[in-house]
């Protein structure tokens, strides 16, 4: 979740949600112009097509997953995003892959490769751009700090650790589609 109020828009007015055929048969509305980047194996080498949520061709056993998904119900400093598990994803607790792993980016091209329509994510009290960073992970080599918040409470146990606001330090999910 943020820290205050946001809106998503899917393209510059809002208009480029699409449901594309991620697992055979299976279609969400979804933006896949704004994602989360997921570690979905753990030990993969570089090129597995399981590495990461964002590897893999639509509509195959691996195919791209982790793009924003609108309830409608949610608080509005929260954003969902649909990560469905894929065939060989295994990882023993499931973490975005690094303070970058959240991603607003071009929703549509024009004929040159120019983008046309920028996804992007405001904070409602003023309509500017929101920051995507989020909390460091262990890959972020020296960016979580020892030190503590404002309760006292220890947000990293050493520099090489997940931000205890992390993915992995907010959720226990284990991903086991070994079939």
């Amino acid at each position: 979740s943020f820290s205050e109020p946001v809106v998503a828009s899917c393209g510059k007015d809002d208009d480029k949600w699409t449901t594309p055929q991620q697992f055979p048969g299976l279609r969400y509305r979804v933006c896949t112009s704004i994602f989360l980047v997921l570690v979905t194996k753990d030990g993969a080498v570089v090129n597995d097509p399981n590495e990461l949520s964002t590897t893999g061709t639509a509509g195959e056993a691996v195919f791209p997953t982790g793009y924003l998904y609108h309830t409608g119900y949610d608080p509005l400093n929260v954003l969902n995003f649909r990560y469905l598990p894929r065939r060989l994803d295994s990882a023993a607790r499931l973490q975005y892959q690094n303070e970058f792993a959240l991603q607003a980016g071009c929703a549509a091209e024009d004929g040159a490769g120019v983008c046309v329509s920028l996804s992007h994510i405001r904070r409602r009290v003023d309509n500017k751009l929101a920051g995507l960073r989020l909390p460091p992970t262990i890959r972020d080599v020296n960016r979580c700090q020892t030190a503590t918040n404002a309760e006292q409470q220890v947000m990293c146990t050493s520099t090489t650790a997940h931000h205890t606001y992390s993915l992995y330090g907010q959720k226990m999910i284990r991903i086991n589609a070994v079939f």
